[in-house]
């Protein structure tokens, strides 16, 4: 009788033990699909963050060149040799704003990442950008011109 007791409380242990195994290897099991999703999560926007990072960057050097071709056409225009820079600065400009618009290599620039073309999103800036730039650069390529006649005749 007392081992019929004993072993029917063992199998009552027995089973809550199991019970609690069952429990534990749950939540593990759970916990390592939570884990799994936060590593693929971070880096899914890991990756993203680098395009934009780029993005950002090439925006901002294009800005850079923007002001700078103002200031070297200021310089041409005292005299200064500066024509075969200014020229360079412009194709610069004008190959980066193609390569932010249409993708590819970032002309210059040491990343070697390509860039998807740009999101329907923001198209419009871009081509609006790339509209004011053409004007821009022919009225400088005119005045460049002009400034070459005048200073040859």
């Amino acid at each position: 009788m007392l081992c019929s007791l004993y072993s029917s409380n063992y199998s009552m242990k027995t089973n809550k033990y199991t019970s609690y195994n069952q429990k534990i290897m749950v939540l593990l099991i759970g916990m390592c699909i939570i884990i799994t999703i936060n590593f693929v999560s971070i880096a899914y926007y890991s990756s993203s963050q680098v395009t934009n990072e780029l993005v950002v960057n090439v925006s901002g050097r294009n800005r850079m060149l923007s002001q700078k071709i103002c200031y070297l056409t200021e310089q041409y225009f005292r005299g200064q040799n500066v024509l075969d820079e200014l020229n360079f600065n412009i194709k610069l400009l004008d190959e980066s704003i193609k390569a932010l618009k249409y993708s590819g290599n970032f002309p210059k620039m040491e990343s070697g990442l390509l860039l998807p073309p740009t999101s329907e999103k923001t198209l419009p800036v871009v081509a609006k950008t790339e509209s004011q730039w053409n004007i821009f650069k022919s009225n400088l390529s005119t005045i460049t011109k002009l400034s070459i006649q005048t200073s040859t005749e």
